[in-house]
């Protein structure tokens, strides 16, 4: 029986896009995360996807071992993964530990469905190498079944985000005389924009939200129509509401993302 640190690989598959030890451009499902997430840890799942008879157990430090054919004896598997669960986060990361060496699977939600991201942390460039084209191969597997079995279907239409416009009105301010954006103890909001897009001002307008997809869009002078998720939030989003970018970051695809969103009505937390 043979034991193997990296998936079955078809050849023929073209190398993924990689740094010396990870997949840092993901492969985006049309599926919502929580399948995408179960697909890594359900038997019958995995069976589907992946071609392999697994046994797992869905903790922290519970084993998950993998088979593949038939052993030369007739008994048994030809190839086995064997591996134990050393992080679950819940819809969000799945990571093996096969042999010392850590296989992170990122599971982020974006407008699409899902975004897979693969890590290696710890791993040499040597193993890394050799591993990633498998594990992109894999997650290229899983992006084929998800989208079959369980397609990505928007619960609510939410319109495509515009192009910025050149310091455009903020919609939806208020009248002369009120500021919807103060906070009540007087704290002044600032914007850490760790994308750089030299946002200087914090202040705009949820423009629509769909709770259950987590995600809405947020209508700013400068940026336009900004994605946000609802992990971000300290409040329940509604469309129309004054809000404080306070945290904006790159998505997937290197456009902005706020990160924390905050609204002074609602009694959010600005500090």
């Amino acid at each position: 029986m043979e034991y193997n640190s990296s998936p079955i690989y078809s050849e023929g598959r073209p190398n993924p896009p990689r740094n010396e030890t990870d997949m840092p451009v993901p492969i985006v499902i049309a599926s919502e995360p929580q399948h995408v997430y179960r697909a890594f840890l359900n038997p019958g799942d995995l069976q589907a996807w992946w071609g392999c008879t697994v046994v797992t157990d869905a903790r922290v430090g519970g084993v998950w071992v993998g088979g593949w054919g038939d052993g030369n004896d007739g008994l048994g598997q030809g190839t086995v993964l064997s591996a134990h669960l050393s992080q679950l986060e819940p819809n969000r990361v799945v990571a093996l530990t096969i042999g010392g060496v850590e296989i992170a699977f990122h599971i982020d939600a974006v407008p699409e469905g899902a975004a897979v991201r693969v890590e290696q942390p710890g791993a040499d460039a040597a193993t890394a190498e050799t591993n990633l084209t498998s594990w992109w191969a894999a997650v290229e597997s899983l992006k084929i079944w998800a989208e079959m079995a369980h397609p990505f279907v928007a619960q609510t239409p939410i319109a495509e985000p515009r192009a910025a416009q050149a310091n455009p009105a903020v919609p939806g301010d208020a009248p002369t005389g009120s500021d919807p954006y103060a906070s009540a103890n007087g704290a002044k909001a600032t914007v850490v924009d760790e994308g750089g897009f030299g946002v200087t001002d914090p202040r705009g307008v949820i423009k629509s939200w769909s709770k259950e997809q987590g995600f809405g869009y947020v209508t700013h002078a400068q940026l336009g129509d900004v994605v946000f998720d609802y992990d971000g939030c300290d409040f329940e989003p509604t469309p129309g509401d004054h809000v404080l970018l306070l945290v904006i970051g790159k998505r997937y695809d290197g456009k902005p993302k706020v990160k924390r969103i905050a609204c002074p009505a609602k009694g959010s937390n600005i500090q």
